[in-house]
């Protein structure tokens, strides 16, 4: 909102788009990572994964995202960078957070991710998490732009 350079935009609403809002809806169809023991903590994390939802709705609908076939690029090269960056605070802060659930301290709550983490370990879990991320968020999106060259087509 207060980033006033359209270029940074683009990448950052892709993002948003494709990534951010796919991770939110599978946070309500497995929802391990956001019930927790503290009601306001809950809370925070369903409210905060609905404005995730609604956001990625609101860039597609208004043109902001998902215009072009290349630009999912954009959304996973914003994705890798954040991953790196939670990453770094993951080692920094130890056991205390698990950021994007990759920790190498804290085994992932995720439904089958926790069994990779436990049988193979933080690593191939984070490889294979990612990797599922990026394989399942260009689904959304390119069926995201699919549905918008058939509309117009029809229109």
């Amino acid at each position: 909102a207060f980033c006033k350079n359209e270029k940074i935009n683009s990448w950052l609403y892709e993002f948003m788009f494709a990534v951010n809002m796919f991770g939110a809806i599978m946070a309500f169809i497995e929802p391990s990572g956001i019930n927790h023991g503290i009601l306001t903590l809950t809370l925070h994390a369903y409210i905060w994964h609905m404005l995730l939802i609604f956001i990625g709705l609101y860039l597609f609908m208004s043109k902001r995202a998902c215009m072009d076939k290349g630009s999912y690029k954009k959304a996973i090269t914003v994705y890798l960078i954040s991953c790196g960056v939670a990453q770094g605070f993951n080692l920094i802060f130890g056991d205390k957070i698990n950021c994007f659930y990759i920790s190498p301290y804290v085994q992932s709550p995720l439904a089958v991710f926790k069994n990779i983490y436990a049988s193979c370990g933080w690593f191939a879990n984070m490889v294979l998490l990612i990797l599922a991320l990026t394989i399942a968020s260009a689904t959304v999106y390119y069926i995201g732009y699919f549905i918008r060259i058939k509309k117009y087509k029809t229109a």
